[in-house]
């Protein structure tokens, strides 16, 4: 059952687009801009060296798109290992993939990434290019090309800057050998909604593009396409394997917030206290069928969202604190590549006015089915 306080959150991070009335640039939907941190960069070399990490990145997308071959093995199967194939004695060797900043040492969980695109639109983001059968550009490139800043309603421009936020969240941590647990929808080539290509996995590919099949990511199933919960044998697995870790710290993100990740929660308690999880606000989703209008905007006026506003307004519902698994701040620093500088985002001006509350929206037309 939702909270109240998920209620309340799908309304303060989205609002009216009073901000969005002039139609915006179209941004390189291949590029990753967002470098992701616990802690402010301290120094030029410390940032030159983020700038190279995601000028690497970036030549590798290049790279893969321009070679059949390279995209034909994107499509074919997983790259990435199941948590629960690892044998007991590998656990040890993922140690050196747990970050820490001073006594907290910390895992990332990522529930059903990309599931707006692949599970609830409608929308087919047709490829304009293919090479040897394979489209050069993965779906949710398409689609955020597709209606991106062409006048659209907000609700889509959100859906996609999120889309974007987390894929370069995932693309960053996986280059940096972080550790990082995907919870996949379970059967997800039976629930696509946007149809596809027969013998085409743009679910797969996807995964493959943003991992790099890292060995610092790992990943388990959900019980169902449209839950984020977890069986009692994989999680007595997953239990195993954080305390192999040493980890206190587990930092959870993806979609979508009181619902997929609510599930999720409610698994991970059987095993885990309340107060060692946290949602990471940078890279939580909403669902669209959750965005109401209100007076208050998640997005910037490039279109890009506003990280520290959405962090902020995660302290605005009261009923918040009986659940105990966000902690009311700021969870990452980020950073956005522009002509080879990083520039921290999250010294946007706050807003000063607290956001009203209104009723729930009906569903979009576009969307099909939400995740619970």
């Amino acid at each position: 059952m939702r909270s109240s306080f998920y209620k309340a959150l799908f309304s303060l991070l989205l609002g009216l687009s009073s901000l969005l009335g002039c139609a915006q640039t179209v941004r390189n939907s291949g590029d990753v801009q967002y470098y992701f941190t616990h802690t402010r960069l301290k120094n030029d070399a410390e940032k030159a060296k983020v700038v190279q990490l995601l000028q690497d990145i970036n030549q590798e997308h290049s790279k893969a798109k321009t070679s059949g071959e390279a995209l034909r093995d994107l499509y074919s199967g997983l790259k990435i290992k199941k948590l629960t194939d690892l044998k007991p004695e590998e656990y040890a060797g993922y140690r050196q993939y747990v970050p820490s900043a001073g006594e907290m040492k910390r895992v990332y969980f990522i529930v059903h990434p990309a599931y707006y695109v692949f599970f609830a639109n409608t929308m087919p983001f047709v490829s304009k290019e293919d090479i040897q059968g394979f489209p050069t550009k993965n779906l949710v490139e398409r689609f955020y090309e597709t209606a991106s800043y062409s006048g659209l309603d907000m609700n889509l421009e959100v859906m996609q800057e999120q889309e974007r936020a987390l894929r370069d969240f995932l693309e960053v941590m996986s280059a940096q050998k972080t550790l990082v647990i995907l919870i996949l929808p379970k059967d997800a080539n039976k629930h696509f909604s946007y149809g596809y290509k027969d013998g085409i996995d743009e679910y797969v590919r996807y995964l493959n593009e943003i991992t790099h099949g890292s060995e610092s990511v790992l990943y388990l199933e959900s019980t169902d396409y449209a839950f984020g919960t977890i069986d009692d044998q994989d999680m007595n697995t997953l239990s195993a394997f954080i305390k192999e870790m040493n980890a206190n710290t587990l930092l959870l993100g993806g979609g979508f917030v009181g619902r997929c990740m609510n599930s999720f929660f409610e698994s991970m308690e059987k095993k885990f206290q309340a107060d060692t999880m946290f949602v990471i606000p940078e890279v939580t989703a909403i669902a669209s069928v959750d965005i109401i209008d209100d007076d208050w905007n998640p997005l910037v006026k490039d279109g890009k969202l506003n990280f520290r506003e959405i962090a902020l307004n995660l302290k605005y519902e009261d009923s918040y604190t009986t659940f105990n698994l966000v902690r009311k701040r700021k969870s990452l620093f980020i950073y956005e590549l522009s002509n080879s500088k990083l520039t921290l985002l999250n010294d946007l001006p706050r807003r000063k006015k607290k956001p009203s509350l209104k009723k729930q929206q009906s569903a979009s037309s576009q969307t099909k089915e939400i995740d619970r």
